[in-house]
């Protein structure tokens, strides 16, 4: 997912030709395999990756496809494991959360579809909420060191700098989105967390 990524944002950026070429026939051959995979973080990685590709190559139908089809993984995924209290993909947070509400926005803007645009709405708000010091405010990602699973408690510790990469970039997309200014100043928090 990741490496999809990095290549579709050389292939959507770069003005070096060579390098894109490159990037594109290594993408072109890596797109149909991430099909076979089963990682929601993988999928959500992919979406965003194929959202800067068809910012350059919109006509490809191909990656439209597998776009509508991992999107709507994703949500079948959210609409299973959601409830009141844990209004998340799956039963777990891990590392890099932020992705999968990001990927669900950009998705429900380009396909369009207000369900998707909805849970990535929800499911960042909610991971916002519960990754906000209860004293002071500040963003407290969820640690590496075990993660936090539904109805345990979260990890405290060894906390990854793209837990708030990927929090910056899923609140800006949601304020692209929304022009609510609270995405704005969740982007703000985590990425002076950051700093």
């Amino acid at each position: 997912g990741r490496a999809l990524l990095a290549l579709s944002v050389v292939l959507g950026r770069s003005g070096i030709e060579p390098m894109r070429s490159l990037a594109g026939l290594i993408f072109d051959r890596a797109l149909p395999a991430i099909l076979e995979t089963t990682s929601p973080r993988a999928w959500a990685f992919t979406l965003i990756g194929i959202h800067e590709y068809l910012r350059r190559y919109s006509g490809d139908r191909r990656a439209a496809q597998v776009r509508d089809e991992l999107a709507g993984r994703l949500l079948a995924l959210y609409e299973k494991a959601r409830s009141n209290d844990w209004p998340w993909f799956e039963d777990v947070l891990a590392y890099g959360n932020a992705a999968l509400p990001q990927a669900m926005i950009m998705c429900g803007q380009w396909i369009p579809d207000s369900e998707m645009t909805a849970a990535g709405l929800e499911s960042l708000g909610w991971l916002a909420d519960i990754q906000r010091a209860s004293q002071g405010g500040h963003f407290v990602p969820i640690g590496s060191n075990g993660f936090y699973a539904r109805g345990s408690e979260r990890a405290r510790f060894d906390q990854q700098p793209i837990e708030a990469q990927a929090m910056v970039s899923a609140c800006l997309e949601a304020y692209r989105s929304t022009g609510d200014q609270r995405w704005y100043e969740e982007a703000r928090r985590a990425f002076e967390w950051f700093i």
